[in-house]
């Protein structure tokens, strides 16, 4: 997000984007992978785990701070700069799902409900719901995360977006009547 401000206010709205799609794969390819172990990872001192913790709910912050400002800045930018802007902010955004995938798994309920609303404020309102099938279904074929061998990604993207809404509807149908609030769904 800190990329994403200043590339507005260097006029680069098209920054984060060429960041992500020009500059980190080059780095990528330049850098070797990481040799650790994920047994290695777990040793870490106490004060690292900390800062590894708050870095979603950080994130969080920043995001309801920068979000308004975005919708101003949209109002002050012209066309082109607007087409760049947009490109630069959908990296941004994207990168809320990750954060809002972390949160969801936290035990402290204000923390889910952060993720609740990071996840909304990308369009994906019935995440929770449809996520827990992901857990329930993960590595199937017919679950719908993966696309078809001839599939454009778009084509699968609007797929498995119109999936998401009816899994989540069912998801939440089964709750309501798990928890006996359902009335004439049995």
């Amino acid at each position: 997000m800190v990329l994403l401000v200043a590339g507005v206010v260097f006029e680069a709205p098209w920054f984060v984007f060429a960041f992500f799609f020009g500059v980190l794969p080059i780095v990528r390819m330049l850098l070797p992978d990481d040799p650790a172990e994920p047994a290695d990872v777990g040793h870490i001192s106490r004060m690292q785990f900390i800062f590894l913790k708050s870095i979603p709910l950080a994130h969080a912050l920043m995001w309801a701070v920068v979000m308004p400002w975005a919708m101003f800045v949209v109002s002050q930018l012209r066309p082109a700069q607007l087409a760049c802007f947009a490109l630069s902010f959908w990296v941004v955004t994207s990168l809320n799902l990750t954060i809002a995938h972390e949160l969801l798994h936290r035990p402290v309920w204000w923390q889910r409900i952060v993720a609740r609303l990071l996840a909304g404020s990308i369009g994906y309102f019935q995440m929770v719901e449809e996520h827990r099938s992901h857990h329930v279904n993960v590595g199937g074929r017919d679950n719908g995360d993966s696309p078809e061998v001839d599939e454009s990604i778009f084509t699968y993207a609007m797929k498995r977006y119109i999936r998401s809404f009816r899994v989540a509807q069912e998801w939440e149908r089964l709750d309501q009547v798990r928890r006996g609030r359902a009335r004439g769904l049995h």
